[in-house]
């Protein structure tokens, strides 16, 4: 069950990532709007969720679950950034992103099948 527990971490550690990213994607759209204070409080927020706990969760989660098992996730938050941002930050998503990000998927998912050749 220890896997279990690091798989988690990852999974938080993934989601605190990826919201991070959207505050600052958010601090820019803020910025240019004119919303200076709201602009530096979502930057600072995105920064300390994409550089710290994310990453930091991301640590915790290799010392409770092998690397080839927690690996494929890694791809996961390129899924979750393409899928959400049309909604939370009115981005497009155009079939080049969504290839991309598909791409990105694909080769994180199938590392795993690496370890054992």
């Amino acid at each position: 069950m220890k896997w279990l527990v690091g798989v988690l971490l990852v999974l938080v550690g993934l989601t605190l990532g990826t919201t991070g990213m959207h505050l600052i994607r958010m601090s820019e759209l803020k910025k240019k709007a004119g919303h200076d204070k709201e602009c530096c409080f979502y930057y600072i927020c995105g920064m300390f969720m994409n550089i710290l706990l994310g990453p930091l969760l991301d640590v915790c989660g290799y010392a409770f679950a092998p690397a080839a098992l927690i690996a494929p996730f890694t791809g996961i938050n390129i899924i979750i950034n393409s899928v959400v941002a049309p909604y939370t930050l009115g981005e497009e998503l155009t079939p080049r992103r969504l290839f991309s990000a598909t791409v990105v998927f694909v080769a994180a998912t199938s590392s795993i099948a690496f370890k054992h050749l």
